[in-house]
């Protein structure tokens, strides 16, 4: 009986044995270490640039970690399961993509790297913004004839079958990639036409804006000037665009030395910069960026002449003296400091959000009235100044003493006939709407404005 029992125990140690090995072997084929793990069996992809591999060509199931992970990776302090590629370049620039979804791979949350030929030093790196996207990291300072090293990795459990696809012109992200957006001056682009997500930074971030010194996720775009004057708008919410926190900036050919930026004041705003000394037939580049975490579509417009955000785009009011615009029909937010400050605000040199206006003088004099409060408009702190046609002689200029208060400037000296000037401004912080209101009669701040009182001789005025 006890041979027996041995004889059993026995054939049931080695049937265990038998399906462990065979699990073992299963797993280890499902789970086959790819050909290109290491990065000294890199796969060659140069005949594919400008192309793209087959569908789900590569994967990283089954992949190890070596070598160095790529800067912007959320790996762990190595690599999770990195597979490895080379190509030579054929010129200066490179586009790499991870295509995944459907046919094209099951890979999630996807990373990307491109190094030297030792395959420790960095050129360029990506990372995923969302699980299912594509991801593009490019280059544009590679040596023609050099091998070139790509690595692809995923985060944590998130391997999987991948495309790839190289082209040696880059996109958008990158200056050298920028769109020509030369034909849609004077009107804008298709809605939600670009987007920041998956982008990164290069060259310089705008001096308004409060992103990191390259940037977060510029991207780029050209046109040549058609006037002296442009104004580029991010146009964001609901079909025009995802974006929230928008920057923009205008920089000259070299796409370093800048002419005008302009960041958010509110996460949904629209925002224009704006330009009014461009060489017309010059070539000039934008740049459009996000708070970070902020990025997302966006719809981009552009239009020769721009707005009363300049002295050169003031808007005519003659048409309102002896009355007023439509209530809140003006607004601060999103304005720029140019020419001067009136003598008597205390905003910076030239002002915080000035806007402009212009009036041709009915009268010898002139009272200006920025009303405000309620149904009038939401700006604060306000101040405004009279100018001469020329936008830096001062006329007379006002500010606010209590931050609700409606404020007048006038004048008695006007020359009939003459054009002048009008900018409206608010303490640091205080921008918002208001109403303007012009007359030419002006009022008791003014001799010529006194007050007949003959007729209280003997008693009081109310």
């Amino acid at each position: 009986m006890k041979a027996k029992t041995s004889t059993r125990i026995l054939k049931k140690r080695n049937l265990v044995i038998t399906i462990a090995g065979l699990l073992f072997f299963t797993q280890a084929s499902i789970f086959a270490q790819p050909v290109n793990n290491d990065f000294a069996a890199a796969i060659d992809l140069t005949s594919i640039i400008n192309s793209c591999s087959a569908d789900a060509a590569y994967t990283t199931t089954g992949g190890s970690g070596d070598l160095t992970k790529g800067s912007a990776w959320n790996t762990a302090a190595g690599c999770n399961y990195n597979v490895w590629f080379a190509f030579t370049a054929p010129g200066a620039q490179i586009n790499v993509t991870v295509d995944i979804g459907g046919a094209k791979g099951s890979q999630r949350r996807s990373q990307i790297a491109i190094w030297e030929s030792d395959g420790t030093t960095e050129v360029e790196s990506k990372r995923y913004v969302s699980d299912s996207e594509d991801i593009t990291v490019g280059a544009v300072g590679l040596t023609p004839g050099n091998t070139y090293y790509v690595s692809v990795d995923a985060y944590a459990g998130y391997f999987g079958t991948f495309s790839l696809c190289l082209n040696d012109v880059v996109d958008y992200d990158y200056y050298e990639g920028a769109v020509d957006i030369t034909d849609i001056i004077n009107s804008c682009s298709a809605d939600a036409a670009y987007t920041t997500i998956g982008g990164s930074a290069d060259k310089n971030k705008g001096s308004t804006w409060n992103t990191g010194a390259n940037g977060n996720y510029n991207r780029w775009f050209k046109f040549t000037a058609s006037a002296a004057t442009i104004n580029a708008t991010v146009d964001i919410g609901g079909a025009k665009g995802s974006q929230r926190r928008s920057q923009i900036a205008i920089w000259e050919s070299d796409g370093t030395t800048e002419v005008a930026s302009k960041r958010y004041v509110s996460d949904s705003e629209d925002i224009t910069v704006g330009a009014v000394s461009l060489t017309p037939g010059n070539t000039y580049y934008i740049s459009v960026d996000a708070y970070a975490g902020y990025y997302g579509t966006f719809t981009l417009c552009l239009d020769d002449v721009v707005d009363y955000d300049y002295y050169e785009g003031a808007i005519d009011i003659t048409g309102i003296i002896n009355s007023c615009s439509a209530d809140a029909a003006y607004t601060t937010i999103g304005g720029s400091a140019d020419k001067n400050k009136g003598s008597t605000w205390n905003t910076g040199a030239n002002g915080n959000y000035n806007r402009w206006f212009k009036f041709t003088a009915s009268a010898a004099t002139i009272n200006a009235t920025v009303d405000i409060g309620g149904a009038k408009g939401s700006q604060r702190r306000s101040q405004i100044a009279i100018w001469e046609s020329d936008g830096t002689t001062e006329v007379a200029s006002k500010r606010y003493v209590s931050d609700s208060e409606d404020i007048t400037v006038g004048v008695v000296s006007l020359t009939p006939g003459n054009l002048y000037y009008i900018s409206v401004d608010a303490y640091a912080g205080y921008y918002g709407t208001f109403t303007l209101c012009l007359d030419d009669v002006v009022d008791y701040d003014y001799y010529e404005g006194a007050i007949d009182i003959t007729g209280i001789i003997n008693s009081c005025s109310a």
